[in-house]
């Protein structure tokens, strides 16, 4: 288990043992949630907010004045230097956790979060060379490749099957992506070209380890 999924599960479990009231309240937060097919992400960062904010005040958010919320998150912006994005967090979470109780006017008083506007990195062609060629297996060096030709997420990556990839149309089928959504990708040339001898060391690796375990 994660060290982000300890603290999350251990402050939650602090939340609902000592602050009244908020176990019930927290129990239909994760019965709409879960209705909504909200993503895990999500659980666990709102979860872990609003569990600080009870465990802060005592009681549950929807409990707390919108004056005291903003003194809350002002004391952690700028005297304990949290995060913009756990700001960014328990802003969302406390908009979420409001409506939940039917407290619109709560819900549009909590402050903006504002977009950040970071340009992408780009690699020159001698960067990415550098970078492809650094893992030892040629598996790895493909997929590497493979992911940052693409533009997928790690977890994209993990879940794609060969048979989304289609070399015919150049284009490659991500399916539930961020925020459970299909898309699709270009397919470079240079991938492509690579995927068959991909196959043949995936094949290679699967035919050894068939006959090791057969020998044991």
């Amino acid at each position: 288990m994660s060290s982000i999924k300890r603290q999350y599960n251990a402050v939650v479990s602090q939340a609902k043992k000592g602050v009244p009231g908020f176990a019930d309240a927290y129990a239909k937060f994760i019965e709409k949630a879960t209705i909504e097919q909200s993503s895990k992400s999500l659980l666990v960062n709102y979860s872990r907010s609003l569990a600080y904010i009870a465990i802060h005040f005592n009681r549950p958010p929807h409990l707390v004045s919108v004056e005291e919320i903003n003194s809350y998150l002002y004391r952690m912006m700028v005297h304990e230097q949290c995060s913009l994005t756990y700001f960014k967090h328990a802003v969302f979470a406390l908009r979420y956790w409001f409506r939940l109780f039917n407290m619109e006017d709560k819900a549009i008083q909590m402050p903006p979060v504002k977009k950040e506007k970071k340009l992408p990195v780009v690699l020159s062609k001698q960067e990415c060379k550098e970078l492809f060629k650094s893992p030892r297996p040629l598996k790895h060096r493909f997929l590497l490749a493979f992911a940052y030709a693409g533009g997928l997420r790690i977890n994209e990556l993990r879940l794609l099957k060969i048979t989304d990839v289609d070399v015919q149309r150049s284009q490659v089928h991500i399916r539930l992506g961020k925020g459970k959504k299909d898309r699709y990708v270009g397919l470079s040339k240079f991938i492509a070209r690579k995927l068959p001898l991909y196959m043949q060391e995936v094949l290679f690796v699967r035919v050894c380890r068939s006959m090791l375990a057969g020998n044991e």
